[in-house]
C-alpha cells in the first residue's frame, strides 16, 4: 500500500499542513501566519525543515519502504529519519551510511538529494513511528507498507509547543530521536509542534501569530542567543513581552521557562550585553508574576564539558541531549498533574 496525502495527513503528528506538489509530500511545521513572523530569510528556510513532525500508526505490515528528497536547511547536511517499533528504535534512513558521524561533523558535507530505505518489520501488530529529521529541508516521495491488513493512526491525548532556539531546534542531535523536546513530548503523552528555530531570540511577533491548535502545555528556550547577539535591551523588552502574549494567549495552559544551557564561552568579554547569568535572572524575574508559568534553570541541564557538544561549545552531542532530557524530566515532573 503507497500512502496517499490524506493517508499521511492522517497519521501525522505535529504537521500544520500536509502538502502535495510535484509527486513529493511536505510536512510543514509552522502556520503561514508564524512563517512570515519570522522575518528573515534565513529563519523562513529553516522552518521548512520537518523538526518534531512523525508519522505514528499501527499496522501488522510485514516490511515499511521510504523514498525521501533533501537539501540544505539549517546549514547542517547530516539527516536521519528514525524508525521506531514499539516506542523503541529499530533504524534510520539517513545520509551518513549507517557509521555515526563523529568529530567535526557538524561540518562535514554529506550527500543530499535522494535517498531510499526497505525495512523489514517485525511479525505481528505493532505501532511503528518515523521521526522526521530537524537538519535539512526534507519532503517524502514513497512510503509504503507491504502484506499489511490495516494501517491505523495513533495520537496522543495532548498538544504541547516548544519554543526555542538551535537547542530545541535539534542542534546537534544526530538522531531526531534524540531531541530534548522529542523525548519531552512522550514523557508528556503529547503530540509535539515544534517551533523551535536555529538562531532564533525572543520574538513577541511569533508568540502573537495564530496557532490553530491549543496546547496543553508549552516549553520556551530562548536566551542564549539574546546573549551573543543582541544587546541587553532587545533582550529585555522582548523577552518580558514574549512572556507576557504567551501567558495571556493560554491562561489554563502549562508553561514552562527553560533558562539558557551552559556554553563555553560564557566568560567571553567584549560581546557589548554583560554577564551571561543575566539571562537566567531576568528570566526568572519576569516570570515569576506568572501563574501559569514554571521557570527551569537550564545552567545545569548538560555538563559543563566539551565533549558533550558537538562543535564543542554550545550544541548538545546525542549524549549531551541525553543529560538536557534525564535532568529537564526530574525538574518538570514535580509539576505534572
Amino acid at each position: 500500500m503507497k500512502f496517499t496525502v490524506d493517508k499521511i495527513r492522517e497519521v501525522a503528528l505535529g504537521a500544520e499542513e500536509v502538502l502535495e506538489k510535484d509527486g513529493l509530500f511536505e510536512l510543514r511545521r509552522f502556520t503561514r501566519e508564524q512563517t512570515v513572523a519570522l522575518k528573515t530569510e534565513e529563519f523562513i528556510r529553516k522552518s521548512y525543515t520537518p523538526a518534531g513532525i512523525r508519522l505514528c500508526f499501527k499496522t501488522d505490515a510485514a516490511s515499511l519502504s521510504l523514498t525521501v528528497t533533501s537539501q540544505p536547511g539549517a546549514t547542517r547536511t547530516y539527516f536521519a529519519y528514525d524508525v521506531l517499533v514499539d516506542d523503541e528504535y529499530f533504524g534510520s534512513l539517513n545520509n551518513f551510511e549507517d557509521k555515526e558521524p563523529v568529530g567535526a561533523y557538524t561540518v562535514q558535507k554529506f550527500p543530499l538529494g535522494e535517498h531510499s530505505k526497505c525495512f523489514a518489520l517485525p511479525r505481528g501488530e505493532k505501532v511503528v513511528t518515523i521521526v522526521c529529521p530537524w537538519s535539512v529541508i526534507s519532503k517524502i516521495k514513497e512510503l509504503s507498507l507491504s502484506g499489511e491488513s490495516f494501517v491505523k493512526a495513533v495520537k496522543p491525548s495532548k498538544k504541547y509547543i516548544s519554543f526555542g532556539d538551535s537547542i530545541t531546534h535539534g542542534y546537534d542531535s544526530v538522531h531526531p530521536k534524540n531531541r530534548y523536546a522529542f523525548r519531552l513530548a512522550d514523557l508528556l503523552g503529547a503530540e509535539e509542534y515544534c517551533k523551535a528555530i536555529g538562531g532564533e531570540f525572543f520574538n513577541p511577533d511569533l508568540a502573537l501569530a495564530d496557532e490553530p491548535i491549543e496546547p496543553d502545555y508549552i516549553t520556551v528556550a530562548y536566551g542564549t542567543n539574546d546573549w551573543s547577539k543582541k544587546t541587553r535591551e532587545y533582550f529585555v523588552e522582548n523577552c518580558k513581552r514574549f512572556y507576557e502574549i504567551i501567558s495571556e494567549k493560554y491562561p489554563n495552559v502549562k508553561i514552562f521557562a527553560i533558562t539558557p544551557i551552559w556554553r563555553a564561552d560564557i566568560n567571553e568579554e567584549g560581546k557589548g550585553f554583560g554577564d551571561f547569568s543575566f539571562v537566567d535572572s531576568y528570566i526568572k524575574e519576569v516570570t515569576r508574576p506568572l501563574k501559569n508559568v514554571v521557570c527551569i534553570t537550564g545552567i545545569d541541564l548538560v555538563p559543563h564539558d566539551r565533549a558533550l557538544f558537538a562543535d564543542a561549545y554550545l550544541h548538545p552531542t546525542d549524549k549531551g541531549f541525553d543529560h538536557y532530557f534525564e535532568n529537564l524530566k526530574k525538574a518538570i515532573e514535580p509539576y505534572l498533574n
